[in-house]
């Protein structure tokens, strides 16, 4: 189902989509009646929606160029279990408006992902991240969750510089990592 039509379209009785939703244009007002299947896909050029719909078990995300930067609104879910994979697919970048959690795989294509203290990343013991350099990476705090002694490699930055830094657990304790790059000095280095 494809969302293009600058005056808006609105969903007057149950629809189920177990495919992909692309919203293009306009608001899809989609009140209670909206749900979307297991493993279906958002993609996010220009247009929104003006109510979260009901969520399957998974749902993927991708946001496409469209001139100007989108601010995340209801095609995230608010479930820590529901979102599975999430594109960054627009040099303009993604304003991330509340927090948030991944399970699946974080794809950088084009353009950076704003996160602040309040509207936190968090990719969860399953996550991944992909395609992370100099123009495509978080710019603000990302937190892992973690329960190996795997190395994670947190796609952090500010402005146009990729700063990344790994954390390698010293056990399997279930943990939580949350990192920042600051392109400036840290005022203390004699303690932390």
């Amino acid at each position: 189902l494809t969302i293009n039509n600058s005056s808006g379209v609105s969903l007057g009785f149950a629809r189920t989509i177990n495919g992909t939703l692309t919203l293009t244009s306009g608001t899809f007002t989609n009140g209670a009646n909206l749900t979307l299947g297991n493993g279906a896909t958002i993609i996010r050029t220009g247009g929104l929606l003006n109510s979260a719909p009901t969520f399957g078990t998974t749902v993927n995300v991708v946001y496409n160029e469209n001139g100007s930067t989108i601010s995340t609104g209801n095609e995230l879910p608010s479930s820590s279990s529901v979102l599975n994979n999430l594109t960054i697919n627009t040099s303009n970048g993604v304003s991330l408006n509340s927090a948030k959690t991944i399970n699946g795989v974080l794809t950088f294509t084009a353009g950076l992902l704003t996160t602040t203290t309040s509207n936190l990343l968090t990719i969860e013991t399953s996550g991944s991240v992909t395609g992370a350099t100099n123009s495509k990476f978080i710019n603000g705090p990302v937190a892992k969750k973690t329960n190996s002694t795997s190395t994670f490699t947190f796609p952090t930055g500010k402005g146009s510089i990729l700063r990344t830094v790994a954390v390698t657990p010293s056990n399997t304790n279930a943990t939580t990592y949350t990192a920042e790059y600051f392109n400036s000095a840290y005022a203390n280095i004699t303690s932390f």
